[in-house]
């Protein structure tokens, strides 16, 4: 067998030769990890169905990770706003909107099913997360649940069973733009982009924009700027606590010890210093709630009336 051959042609002549010659193990090199490997092939009589799986599986990997390699992934992770991590946005927003509409359209008692399906979720993969480093020797104080996304879990899960008003405001004001930002400007982007942690740090972000947008989309959760100050409590309140917690145990919750790369924090540390961008930090809290608490029916009621009256001009025209 010519070892020097592309890997397509490696694959055609290995199963050529367990159909012609009935051999149960073959030598092949698998060009994306540059070093031989053994594959065991199942073999069977003649006349029967030869399942090659190892040999498949060392193809698809190749060209699965010749695929990120052409796309410019880095090799020990991924780029911010590169092919790998937009594939992944869109992938969210996709899912986000399927999801939302699907759960508007759903009774109470299934919405409830839901809410609570992915409250549990998310509640054991954070869980199944820990075990995973755990077993693997990485498990630190730095992955204690006291990240903002972190704290969103106990929240949500609260709420997928009460409905409560002042954890539905902070789904709005605080988690949400927490899980948008995080998806936006990544802190795992030195993960392995085949390891579980890039996955699981996707995945589960994505569960919490999930939740968050769908019971705002159905109405469960409804925006009141007069319930700000339980947010500005709680921010208050959650920064005091894990602050001190980062200085002695060297840790970043939250961002408070220092920015995360590639985020808006890093310029605001330039202008501000540390820990002076905090404060650039509470400015950039207070703008988004003055943008997201903006009266934006009553904005867009124009635009809206506009587009309407088009829709019935078009209509006219062509009924005519």
């Amino acid at each position: 067998m010519n070892l020097n051959c592309s890997i397509i042609e490696q694959f055609i002549s290995i199963f050529e030769q367990i159909c012609l010659n009935n051999k149960k193990y073959f030598i092949i090199k698998n060009i994306s990890e540059k070093r031989w490997n053994s594959i065991c092939i199942i073999s069977a009589s003649k006349g029967r169905i030869v399942v090659a799986v190892e040999a498949l599986k060392a193809i698809f990997l190749h060209f699965y990770k010749m695929a990120f390699i052409y796309m410019g992934v880095e090799k020990m992770g991924f780029s911010l706003f590169g092919p790998y991590h937009i594939g992944w946005l869109i992938f969210i927003i996709i899912t986000v909107v399927l999801v939302s509409k699907y759960f508007k359209k759903s009774d109470v008692k299934n919405r409830k099913v839901i809410q609570k399906s992915i409250a549990w979720f998310i509640l054991l993969f954070e869980i199944f997360k820990d075990i995973y480093l755990i077993i693997g020797a990485e498990f630190s104080v730095k992955y204690l649940p006291f990240e903002l996304c972190s704290l969103a879990i106990f929240a949500i899960f609260y709420h997928a069973y009460t409905d409560s008003t002042i954890i539905g405001e902070m789904l709005y004001n605080i988690f949400l733009p927490g899980a948008i930002a995080a998806l936006l400007f990544c802190n795992w982007t030195y993960r392995p982009i085949f390891g579980f942690m890039c996955s699981f740090s996707f995945i589960f972000h994505l569960s919490l924009v999930t939740y968050s947008v769908m019971v705002l989309y159905a109405g469960i959760v409804k925006p009141n700027k007069n319930r700000i100050l339980n947010s500005v409590l709680f921010l208050a309140i959650a920064g005091l606590i894990i602050y001190p917690l980062n200085k002695m145990w060297d840790t970043n919750f939250m961002f408070l010890n220092a920015p995360s790369p590639g985020s808006p924090l890093v310029p605001l540390e330039s202008i501000f210093g540390n820990p002076g961008y905090i404060f650039g930090l509470a400015c950039i809290i207070i703008l988004l709630w003055v943008v997201i608490y903006l009266p934006w029916n009553k904005l867009l009621r124009p635009l809206k009336q506009m587009i309407s009256n088009w829709k019935t001009k078009l209509l006219l025209k062509y009924n005519m």
